[in-house]
């Protein structure tokens, strides 16, 4: 039943990538740095979609260790790329957690929550996955930018 979640999501997620590419949408301004890290974004309208990113250090290619660390690194990267856009925790109304082991999501919850606090918390789904390489968690997430807007200092 999992897998065939997953497989409806991801088939969902291209179809709605490829309409995104349609619409000759250009790709949301990330800092260069940022999308060496593997994060990159499709902006359609006032809606950014984040790709899922994991805590891996481009440079060393390593992975902090377990899972609140890997969740805190993936939440830094995705809290710099929000502010680079103008957004912040507020914008985002969609969070997409894959894990490697469900017994670890009270850890995950734990790290993930302090990003929120002050902010409204989005939907999210969380499911058990394989992960390439150390990773023990993988997030993508969908913010709207709202015209008026101001991003929280």
């Amino acid at each position: 039943m999992q897998k065939k979640l997953i497989l409806v999501s991801l088939l969902a997620v291209a179809v709605l990538l490829t309409g995104c590419a349609a619409e000759n949408e250009s790709e949301a301004p990330l800092r260069e740095d940022l999308k060496t890290s593997s994060l990159s974004c499709i902006k359609v309208g006032y809606t950014y979609y984040f790709s899922g990113i994991t805590a891996r250090d481009p440079e060393t290619n390593s992975y902090p260790e377990g899972m609140s660390g890997q969740t805190k690194a993936v939440m830094d990267k995705y809290q710099t790329a929000l502010q680079e856009l103008g957004l912040d925790w507020n914008n985002v109304v969609k969070v997409n957690v894959y894990i490697t082991d469900i017994a670890d999501k009270p850890a995950l919850n734990e790290a993930y929550a302090g990003f929120f606090e002050g902010f409204k918390h989005p939907c999210r789904v969380c499911v058990e996955a394989g992960l390439a390489g150390d990773a023990v968690v993988e997030i993508a997430i969908i913010a709207v930018k709202t015209q008026t807007h101001q991003a929280q200092p």
